[in-house]
C-alpha cells in the first residue's frame, strides 16, 4: 500500500508520497484553435476539428469541415495532443475532451477549441475525464462566464506521478476497467437510438396512414405515399405561420429571471414534448429595447440552420418565449389541434427542406409550400390517445435507460479519480 501524505489542497486530500501537486503549464503548453471565415471553407482541404468531432471522449467523424487555407504550424495538430472544447452553445459539452490519434495528426483545430500539448497527455487525458476536472469546470465556468480559458487551463492544479512506467500501470488498468464500461454504455445508447427510431416509426404511420382500417388513395406526394380516402391535404402555409427568431447578445445572456424565457437550441435537445422554462431570461423592458419578436404561447420551436436543423429536434413551447436566430417556430393558425399537430411536425424531416449551401439552412419558401395530409377532428383525437400511450411507454423505456447511463458515466468518472490521484492502487 502506497505511503500517503497530504497534497496541501484541502479538497484533494492525501496523495501517494511520491506523488506531485503540478500547475498544468508547468507539465505542457496549451493553446487556442484556428479562427476562419465561411469563405475559407472547402468540401476538401485540412479538416478542422470541433466540438461535434468529440463524442464520448473519442474522435467522431460525422460532422466534418474543411478549410482551404495555410495552417500556423502551432496549430497543426500531432498525435496524442488533447483536444478540449472551450466555449460551446450547450455548456454541458464544454470540457469534453478526446487523445488525437496518428491518422488525425496533421489536422486542425476550430476557434472555439483548444488543445494542451504535454508528454503526459494519456495520464492528463484521464485526469480531464474525473470528477477532478469536473470541479475545476465548476469553478471556472459562471452566470457570467461561458468560456474555459487558457489561463484556467494552465492553473489547474492536478496530482500527478511523474514515473512514467508508474502511469503507464495506471492508464492501462484504466483503458481496460473504462472500456468495459463503455461497451455497457455503448449498448445501452444503441437501445436508446432503437427505441427513438421506433417512436418516430409508429408517429410517422399513426399520422400518414391512422390507426384504424381504411381504404387508402395515392396522395400524389412522394413523402406521403398512400393516405386514407377521407383525409384532406393542406399546403404547410394553410396551417402554420413561420416565424423567426433573434440574435441574442453575449452581454444580454446568463439572466436567470425574467419575463420571458429566451430559448436556445440545448434548451430543445431533449425527448420531452414540451417547454415552459429556460436557462436564459429577459424582461419586457429587455424586449422592447433591444426590438425583439416574441413567439406565441403553443407553438412548434425548431432548429433552422446547422447542426440544430440535422438533429431535427422540436418542442411546443407552453409559455410566450423568444428564440435565437439559429431557430424558428411554426405558428398554428385557426386555433389549429395542437395536440395532433406536435406529432403531425415530429414526422416531418426539415432536411428535405436544406437550402443546399455550405451550411445548412431551412428553404422557407419551399417548406411553406409543401403538403401535409390531415385526418377529421374525432379522428385526429383517436389518433392522439393512441400516441400518448404508445410514446409514454417508449419514453419510460429511454428514461430507465438514460439513468443507467449516467450512473455507469458517473461511476466511470469516481473510478477514474481513485486511481488519477493515487487514492486506489492498480492491483497486482
Amino acid at each position: 500500500m502506497n505511503k500517503m501524505k497530504h497534497s496541501g489542497i484541502d479538497w484533494l486530500g492525501e496523495i501517494p508520497e511520491d506523488w506531485e501537486v503540478q500547475r498544468l503549464k508547468y507539465l505542457g503548453a496549451a493553446r487556442n484553435g484556428l479562427t476562419y471565415s465561411p469563405a475559407d471553407m472547402s468540401d476538401e482541404g485540412v479538416l478542422v476539428l470541433r466540438s461535434s468531432n468529440i463524442q464520448g471522449g473519442t474522435l467522431s467523424f460525422n460532422d466534418n469541415v474543411y478549410v482551404d487555407m495555410q495552417i500556423p504550424d502551432d496549430l497543426i495538430l500531432q498525435e496524442n495532443d488533447l483536444l478540449i472544447c472551450t466555449r460551446n452553445g450547450s455548456r454541458a459539452l464544454i470540457g469534453k475532451c478526446a487523445l488525437i490519434d496518428k491518422e488525425t495528426a496533421g489536422n486542425t483545430f476550430g476557434a472555439f477549441m483548444g488543445i494542451f500539448r504535454s508528454q503526459y497527455n494519456r495520464f492528463i487525458n484521464y485526469v480531464f475525464q474525473s470528477h477532478l476536472f469536473s470541479f475545476y469546470l465548476g469553478s471556472y465556468l459562471t452566470a457570467t462566464v461561458n468560456q474555459l480559458t487558457l489561463s484556467n487551463l494552465n492553473s489547474m492544479e492536478i496530482p500527478i506521478t511523474m514515473d512514467l512506467r508508474k502511469q503507464k500501470v495506471i492508464i492501462d488498468y484504466l483503458d481496460k476497467k473504462c472500456g468495459q464500461i463503455d461497451i455497457l454504455i455503448e449498448t445501452d445508447e444503441k437501445t436508446i437510438s432503437e427505441l427513438r427510431e421506433y417512436k418516430k416509426s409508429i408517429i410517422y404511420m399513426a399520422v400518414t396512414k391512422g390507426i384504424k382500417k381504411a381504404s387508402l388513395i395515392d396522395s400524389g406526394i412522394p413523402w406521403l405515399g398512400d393516405i386514407p380516402i377521407n383525409w384532406t391535404l393542406y399546403r404547410v402555409k394553410n396551417i402554420f405561420d413561420v416565424q423567426g427568431g433573434n440574435g441574442f447578445p453575449m452581454n444580454e445572456q446568463g439572466k436567470e429571471n425574467g419575463d420571458l424565457p429566451f430559448l436556445k437550441n440545448s434548451d430543445i435537445n431533449d425527448d420531452d414534448f414540451y417547454i415552459q422554462t429556460g436557462k436564459n431570461y429577459l424582461t419586457f423592458k429587455d424586449v422592447e429595447r433591444l426590438k425583439l419578436n416574441i413567439i406565441p404561447s403553443y407553438s412548434i420551436i425548431m432548429g433552422k440552420i446547422g447542426e440544430s436543423l440535422k438533429k431535427n429536434h422540436r418542442k411546443v413551447n407552453l409559455c410566450k418565449c423568444l428564440i435565437d436566430n439559429n431557430m424558428q417556430a411554426l405558428v398554428i393558425k385557426n386555433n389549429g389541434n395542437i395536440e395532433y399537430l406536435k406529432y403531425l411536425s415530429k414526422s416531418i424531416d426539415m432536411r428535405w427542406f436544406d437550402n443546399g449551401g455550405t451550411i445548412p439552412c431551412v428553404n422557407n419558401q419551399f417548406f411553406l409550400n409543401s403538403w401535409l395530409v390531415i385526418p377529421p377532428l374525432e379522428e385526429q383525437k383517436s389518433i392522439v390517445d393512441y400516441l400518448d400511450k404508445k410514446c409514454g411507454q417508449i419514453d419510460s423505456l429511454m428514461k430507465i435507460k438514460q439513468q443507467k447511463i449516467f450512473e455507469l458515466k458517473e461511476y466511470k468518472k469516481s473510478l477514474i479519480y481513485e486511481y488519477v490521484t493515487g487514492k486506489k492502487e492498480v492491483p497486482a
